[in-house]
């Protein structure tokens, strides 16, 4: 029989047993700390306490459903940290309304602050954003008499004037019954549009996205501000189907046909170019716009030299109007002439580079054809694969985790609700996904790609037939105030933490939001909490929920819903 004896083994040192004894105890007591605070506390808050406005739900599964989540009461936010919850912070004060005139502030497009640039090219008209010191950190105020926006589709034919209180327009467009004042109501007789629909496809969706030039956003009073109220940017190539253009009196053939050569690069293969207004129809209407007709002409067969050199073609013109289409590639067009001076191809560049960039007198090249039967441009950002992990898998699992959100969203706000929701934009658009996910609701969505997000991803947006633009979002967008009824941001403020200050992409969102409008950021938790302190300053009436993804995902989200309660003046 085997004999194990004890007295051979080392005998254990009287420090050892003791640091044994003190690591169990320690590890004992930090597991049933940790129990203890599960059972309070679902996350850490470090910031403010938002016990208050938020939702709180007893008993906690490992998922929770949209009506469960929606029905509680609030979310306990009791730091976990003991250091944290050691803090004692001081209400921070809210953020008072700008005085003076500053109910159409546009920091980008001030009018008063061009004035310190040179008009040499209209640059005194370009982007110029304030800087840190000049920023004003206040509210843009709502006009006086401002009344909820007429809902969608009566907002097509008339708005309320108290909400842009705009009468210059009025009297300079008289002659062509664009707008007029009836009553308290800006009226927009229209009938524009059915003329030009017996020159374009209008209804077969072949067009999807269509740029309208010539608004001016950089003018008080100007009628982009209209178009906003009737709830109606830089861009990467090929974006539009077609580009529109009725008496914005743009030098088209000036500075070497340069901006001829953009809309030549936004526009996708085969799109339309639509141009009504001077020069076209000068036979008829020289004497009415003041010009002699030797001008007039010189002017249109400028534009149609041009429009041969980019191997565009002349589909019809009638009446007012002209159209030109863009060749599907560019293969067959240069080849059937040796004796046409073709625009030159850019070489070199990224013609999706569109934020700060400085325009080229080129042409954008298509991606390659070979055959002269070729389509070039369609949908290869996203089958190409020349966007790095995106795969047509990804682009479809993108789709579906969107589709499910969306549907959660509609748990709290109600996207449904008819003619509530008309303009809406998401911040940080990613692949398109959330806008995708709204298309069987009547409303639009403008995507926004954050100019330095590590994959550009706006191309995949307009190739869906969506729209969007660039944008720092440490500087203000280029739109009046009051112009989305919902602003969604997921992920946005996680991007710019140390970059700029959340409270001052909160202003701008605040500014740019109307009245009574709804607010989704979804973000970690730290960040929605720092997110509640800046919307409390702001008189925002909001709540953090959780995601679809239940209480013990660390991404949380913040619902600003201002028809609850006084959010602007």
């Amino acid at each position: 029989m085997f004999r194990f004896n004890l007295s051979l083994l080392p005998n254990p040192n009287r420090k050892t047993l003791a640091r044994i004894f003190l690591l169990s105890i320690l590890c004992i007591l930090s597991y049933l700390f940790g129990v203890y605070l599960n059972s309070r506390s679902l996350f850490p808050n470090s910031v403010s306490n938002l016990t208050d406005n938020c939702i709180h739900e007893p008993n906690f599964t490992a998922k929770v459903s949209p009506s469960a989540a929606a029905g509680g009461a609030p979310l306990n936010f009791e730091a976990r940290h003991s250091a944290a919850s050691s803090l004692q912070l001081l209400p921070l004060p809210p953020i008072e309304f700008c005085e003076g005139n500053s109910t159409d502030y546009c920091p980008c497009q001030d009018p008063q602050r061009e004035r310190r640039f040179h008009t040499q090219d209209l640059f005194h008209r370009e982007r110029h954003c304030p800087g840190p010191e000049e920023r004003r950190r206040c509210r843009v105020p709502r006009p006086e008499g401002y009344r909820t926006p007429v809902r969608w589709p009566e907002s097509r034919d008339s708005v309320w004037f108290a909400n842009v209180p705009s009468t210059r327009l009025t009297v300079a467009k008289k002659d062509q019954n664009w707008v007029k004042v009836e009553g308290d109501r800006l009226i927009f007789p229209g009938g524009y549009v059915a003329d030009m629909a017996d020159l374009v496809p209008l209804k077969t969706g072949e067009i999807r996205t269509v740029l309208d030039i010539g608004c001016g956003v950089n003018v008080h009073e100007a009628q982009v501000q209209f178009a906003l109220e009737r709830g109606l940017l830089p861009h990467p190539s090929r974006s539009f189907d077609m580009a529109h253009c009725a008496r914005c009196l743009i030098p088209w053939t000036a500075h070497d046909g340069l901006y001829l050569l953009e809309i030549d690069r936004v526009l996708r293969p085969g799109g339309y170019w639509v141009l009504s207004g001077p020069p076209i129809n000068w036979k008829s209407m020289y004497q009415g716009w003041k010009r002699t007709p030797q001008d007039l002409q010189a002017e249109q067969a400028a534009i149609d030299d041009l429009a041969r050199r980019l191997c565009w073609e002349k589909v019809v013109e009638k009446g007012p109007i002209a159209v030109w289409r863009k060749p599907r590639n560019h293969v067959l067009c240069r080849k059937s002439s040796q004796s046409t001076k073709f625009v030159p191809l850019c070489e070199g560049s990224d013609p999706d580079a569109a934020w700060y960039e400085k325009m080229g007198t080129c042409t954008t090249p298509l991606p390659i054809a070979k055959a002269t039967n070729e389509i070039m441009g369609h949908s290869t950002r996203i089958t190409s694969g020349s966007l790095k992990g995106i795969t047509v898998d990804a682009f479809n699992h993108d789709t579906k985790i969107w589709e499910e959100r969306v549907s959660y969203y509609n748990s709290y706000i109600s996207l449904e609700s008819s003619g509530r929701f008309r303009n809406i934009m998401d911040m940080n658009a990613d692949l398109g996904g959330f806008a995708a996910a709204l298309s069987e609701y009547p409303v639009w969505v403008m995507n926004v790609v954050p100019s330095d997000a590590k994959d550009d991803t706006l191309g995949v947006i307009f190739e869906r037939g969506l729209i969007g633009t660039y944008m720092d979002w440490c500087e203000a967008f280029s739109t009046y105030p009051r112009t989305y009824d919902l602003i969604h941001a997921a992920g946005l403020l996680s991007l710019y933490m140390d970059r700029c200050d959340i409270l001052d992409i909160l202003l701008e969102i605040d500014r740019i939001l109307r009245p009574a409008g709804v607010v989704i950021i979804r973000d970690h938790v730290d960040v929605v909490a720092k997110a509640k302190t800046a919307a409390d300053r702001l008189n925002w009436q909001s709540r953090i929920v959780h995601t679809q993804l239940g209480p013990f995902h660390a991404e949380k989200i913040l619902i600003v819903d201002n028809s609850l309660g006084p959010g602007s003046r």
